[in-house]
């Protein structure tokens, strides 16, 4: 219960639980079921409050997304260390990365672009997904937030080469009692 989900892409190396847009996706599935129960829309500030509350709260290590290579040499130019450029980009340039960050052109979370793109089809608000992503920007990119170190960004390094899908099921008593379940990596190494 202290995992945190990483992105279920096989272009990643990294052992661990996966899910469809990390720990990110999730997020904003749950905060998508709570606008269509309480039947309101969540502003930005809304937003930022929840995700703050729920990283204060968490005691997982991280919040994962993910950001495919592709997107980061789009958003920050051709760089030697892609993680750090997405985790501390400079100062001067972070206004004009925030206008760009929650366009679908630059998302490289395929599992979030897809939900801005098809917003309907996810049964989502468009504006809600990109506040999520404003919002978590927000953290990650200010150095003096303290929950900054809880979010972390997964890159995923060169094109997809996935030749199946693998599923993986465990037995009760792992899931249930013991609190076991299996860690996998996407790809090896």
């Amino acid at each position: 219960r202290t995992a945190s989900f990483g992105c279920a892409d096989g272009r990643s190396a990294e052992q661990g639980l996966s899910t469809w847009g990390g720990d990110f996706g999730e997020f904003v599935t749950a905060l998508n079921v709570y606008e269509q129960m309480a039947t309101i829309h969540l502003s930005q500030s809304d937003v930022t409050s929840v995700l703050r509350k729920y990283l204060e709260a968490s005691n997982r290590e991280k919040f994962t997304t993910c950001m495919s290579g592709i997107a980061v040499r789009q958003m920050f130019g051709s760089v030697e260390d892609m993680k750090a450029a997405v985790m501390n980009p400079p100062e001067e340039k972070r206004a004009a990365l925030w206008m760009k960050i929650a366009d679908p052109n630059f998302v490289g979370n395929e599992h979030v672009k897809f939900m801005l793109e098809n917003a309907p089809e996810y049964s989502v608000r468009k504006e809600l997904v990109q506040h999520l992503i404003h919002s978590f920007y927000d953290i990650l990119w200010n150095p003096y937030d303290p929950l900054r170190s809880k979010l972390d960004v997964q890159v995923l390094p060169g094109e997809h080469a996935e030749r199946a899908v693998v599923s993986i099921t465990a037995p009760d008593f792992c899931l249930k009692q013991a609190h076991l379940a299996p860690i996998v990596a996407p790809r090896l190494p």
